[in-house]
């Protein structure tokens, strides 16, 4: 037990034996053993063995929490109204040489490998540039005290700050004397404690792994350092297991943990059977993981009447200037810029949920990490952005298209005659939307969206052509490609397109922060139930407005050349 002994009752040579012998009764109190045999000795008039108890006071009163310049510092200090400080002990008045001296034979001569350590480390931190051996013979003992706290850990929950406070400071010894064999003697014992007896403390064995890497890097050691990498990777795979297995939600925990396993494989660049292994423990994972997640809804209600009153100004016209209504309705086109404003103040107001780092999880996969300040904010950006156009899918467009079937059952020959003759797409392009508009009216959804996905696509490309801008890019490696769909988004919003507008049509099908159907559909990634009626008129909405863009050219000024911007009317 952590109890104190009665020192009164016993003789300065049984003090100095129970200093030697005794770890946990003294864990909080040796320096009040010194005292007492200081006290006999004094009484006894013994002078010498009086003044080496007071350096042992001194070494044992040494506070290691005060300055990071040294080891030890003081253990308490007042400063006086004349601004004059006193301090105990005091580095540079409590340690004479001889006080050294005495450090030195003490470490020497004792077995005690708590004592050893102090004794030689106060003679180190005091003299740091005569004493290398010590600072050796410290880091030895420190190491040593691990066998001393590691059971007392074990059985009294004991000693838990001082072994890794040894550790610690034996490591730091090491690289203070530059001593690569040391560091990684320290190291190793360090992993070696943490798997055997610390739970869940695979954080702290791959930095001690990392260490030990480095080393061998420095060394030009490229095998052993390879080798301590896959170790490293080893760790990752071991703690995902344990976590999955023992930690709530484990399984959406081992994700990200099986991530950085498989990515730690994958640069050591020689083991392509383990990278597959973890892809499909992953994907396994993410099955699991399923029922770890927590459903969160909410209902939105909207009276009829609201909807009503929306539509009053489209049934005061015909479909084609109803179409036109709909292309500039600001009720169906959220404002990006509101959406940002909005995740701002949500920021602000709720804090802590703005400060977890976040994961997109999609098809078994995780498709982004969302970490940093500005993409959080761009996340709620477009999770903002998106819940309003998916309000006016869901709610907005099914009215209105009945509204407009209700005006001619035909009402979509009407909308696919005012794309063809918009003069924006091309005739083969306007033969496959149809063909898309007939899957719509016939409810097959999933007809209806892979056929109008890649032509509202291609429909984007052709603009690029109409702009003069170059559909293809080069890949780095040789050959030509088509731009990708984020690139011909950017392009567009440059050259008069609406920002908005580019911003739903990124979102709803080129970002994995939005829908991002076109990747979905082109992949064959969707899944049945993004197939709906909502997705498809979204897809027709898109085709409506971009049918209202015209390209036309700016007159040029006598000393400018002619250039051409998409504008809309």
């Amino acid at each position: 037990m952590d109890s104190k002994p009665d020192f009164q009752s016993m003789s300065p040579e049984q003090l100095l034996e129970l200093s030697e012998s005794t770890t946990d009764g003294l864990r909080n109190n040796r320096s009040s053993l010194y005292k007492a045999a200081a006290e006999k000795y004094q009484a006894a008039d013994d002078q010498e063995n009086y003044q080496n108890m007071v350096y042992e006071i001194r070494a044992f009163d040494l506070s290691t929490h005060e300055n990071s310049d040294y080891r030890f510092g003081c253990l308490h200090g007042v400063v006086f109204e004349n601004g004059d400080e006193a301090v105990y002990p005091d580095r540079k008045k409590d340690f004479p040489d001889e006080s050294i001296e005495y450090y030195k034979t003490r470490a020497i001569a004792t077995s005690n490998p708590i004592l050893k350590a102090r004794y030689a480390d106060v003679v180190w931190d005091f003299r740091p540039f005569k004493h290398h051996e010590y600072a050796l013979l410290a880091a030895d003992a420190y190491l040593d005290c691990t066998d001393v706290y590691i059971p007392s850990i074990q059985i009294n929950n004991l000693w838990g700050l001082e072994l890794a406070d040894a550790v610690e400071r034996a490591l730091c010894i090491a690289v203070k004397l530059n001593n690569d064999q040391l560091i990684n003697t320290i190291a190793e014992e360090a992993i070696t404690h943490y798997s055997e007896n610390e739970v869940d403390s695979f954080n702290d064995q791959r930095s001690f792994l990392e260490v030990i890497a480095d080393i061998h890097k420095l060394e030009g050691c490229a095998d052993q350092a390879h080798n301590t990498k896959r170790r490293i990777a080893e760790a990752f795979e071991a703690e995902a297991i344990w976590k999955s297995v023992n930690y709530p939600n484990g399984h959406l925990v081992a994700i990200g943990i099986l991530e950085k396993a498989l990515k730690a494989y994958v640069e050591l660049g020689d083991a392509p059977e383990k990278a597959e292994e973890l892809k499909i423990a992953i994907a396994s994972e993410h099955v699991a993981a399923q029922g770890e997640y927590k459903r969160v809804e909410s209902m939105v209600r909207i009276s009829q009447g609201d909807i009503n009153n929306w539509l009053d100004p489209y049934r005061a016209v015909t479909i084609e200037n109803a179409l036109l209504l709909l292309a500039g309705d600001p009720n169906i086109l959220p404002s990006y810029e509101n959406a940002y404003k909005s995740a701002v103040d949500q920021a602000k107001e709720f804090v802590f949920m703005h400060m977890i780092p976040m994961e997109l999880h999609r098809n078994g996969m995780t498709v982004k990490r969302i970490e940093g300040e500005e993409e959080k904010l761009a996340y709620s950006a477009a999770v903002n952005f998106r819940r309003h156009y998916r309000f006016a899918a869901e709610f907005l467009l099914p009215s209105l298209f009945k509204l407009l079937k209700e005006k001619d059952k035909c009402y979509l020959e009407v909308v696919h005659q005012y794309i063809a003759t918009s003069g924006v797409f091309e005739l083969n392009r306007v033969a496959l939307i149809n063909v898309g508009f007939d899957a719509f009216e016939r409810a097959d959804y999933i007809a209806c969206m892979h056929i109008l996905t890649p032509q509202i696509e291609g429909a984007l490309r052709d603009f690029l052509g109409l702009l003069g801008a170059s559909k293809t890019s080069f890949n780095g490696v040789g050959d030509w490609e088509a731009q990708l769909l984020s690139r011909v988004l950017s392009v567009l919003e440059g050259n008069g397109f609406e920002s908005d507008f580019v911003w739903l049509m990124r979102l709803f099908l080129a970002d994995k922060l939005g829908d991002n159907l076109r990747n979905e559909v082109a992949h064959g990634l969707a899944d049945p139930g993004q197939f709906t009626w909502a997705n498809s008129a979204m897809m027709l909405y898109i085709l409506i407005k971009l049918a209202t863009y015209r390209i036309s050219t700016k007159t040029p000024a006598a000393d400018s050349t002619e250039e051409s911007n998409g504008d809309e009317q």
